[in-house]
């Protein structure tokens, strides 16, 4: 029995080491789900705008590109993106030259029913604006400002990706 009892803990010390390197081993082949949020508002990806209101031009909203600046009067403006097909959608932001007043943003999957809104206020010292909405799904954006003061926007990313399976964008 002196020996068994010696070969115990030897035993114990093997069985649980085995199992353990089993149990990593398994958990290694479990599929991760790396998602990058991409840029959903270029026009490469097929987005569009299907309505606009005081944006100037409303399409530079799709380029992406700093350089180009879209002007915003004072009041009311709104814009509506089209995606190509219903997206998750995680922020949209834009650098602000000189605007001021609020803006607001919202989801919806048919271009009728409105939910899933995020909105800021911001001043003319306030050069990055971002609306976040979590994780929010629709075909179309609208954007909504009302501001005290216009100015431009000067970049117009909407970050979030296209549902779907097990890739990576």
């Amino acid at each position: 029995h002196a020996s068994i009892m010696k070969k115990a803990p030897i035993f114990v010390l093997l069985t649980t080491t085995c199992l353990l390197t089993l149990a990593v081993a398994k958990w290694s082949r479990v599929p991760g789900i790396d998602k990058k949020p991409v840029n959903m508002s270029l026009a490469t990806a097929g987005t569009s705008v299907s309505s606009s209101e005081g944006f100037s031009p409303a399409s530079a909203l799709l380029l992406g590109d700093p350089t180009r600046p879209i002007t915003l009067a004072g009041g009311r403006s709104n814009a509506i993106i089209k995606f190509v097909k219903q997206s998750f959608v995680e922020s949209v932001s834009f650098v602000s030259d000189g605007l001021e007043g609020k803006v607001s943003a919202s989801m919806s999957a048919d271009g009728k029913a409105w939910n899933n809104s995020s909105a800021a206020v911001f001043a003319p010292a306030d050069r990055f604006v971002n609306l976040t909405f979590g994780r929010a799904q629709g075909r179309y954006l609208r954007l909504e400002f009302e501001l005290v003061r216009g100015g431009s926007i000067l970049r117009f990313p909407a970050f979030g990706s296209p549902p779907g399976g097990n890739y990576t964008l």
